[in-house]
């Protein structure tokens, strides 16, 4: 919201701040925004991952993985626009050594290194 209102852009949280009047602020907004959103994707996941549907098992499977993702990216705000926090995240889970609690500092050697193994 911050970065479309300091280029000019127009969205949903703004236009609903607008057509109030003012008397909207935009938590109010943003809450009230969400709440056709948060509907919508749980009528969505309903409808996906019911047992006997219409939805073939690719289409669920992906609708699930778009999920993930979306909330990896959009959960603690907009880090899709501003990528350096989760490009951290990304490499803390694939490039540093997993530290069991309990155990010593020294990293886990990694199993699948030489083999034919995939991670």
């Amino acid at each position: 919201m911050q970065r479309e209102y300091n280029e000019g852009k127009v969205n949903s949280v703004s236009l609903l701040v607008i057509q109030s009047g003012g008397s909207t602020s935009i938590a109010e907004a943003r809450r009230e925004i969400q709440k056709p959103i948060d509907t919508c994707r749980r009528d969505l996941l309903r409808l996906v991952l019911k047992k006997e549907g219409a939805v073939p098992r690719p289409c669920k499977e992906l609708f699930w993985k778009m999920c993930k993702v979306c909330y990896f990216f959009y959960s603690r705000g907009d880090s899709f626009s501003s990528p350096e926090e989760k490009a951290r995240e990304v490499d803390a889970v694939v490039n540093l050594p997993l530290l069991l609690k309990g155990s010593s500092n020294a990293s886990l050697p990694i199993l699948w290194e030489g083999s034919n193994q995939h991670a």
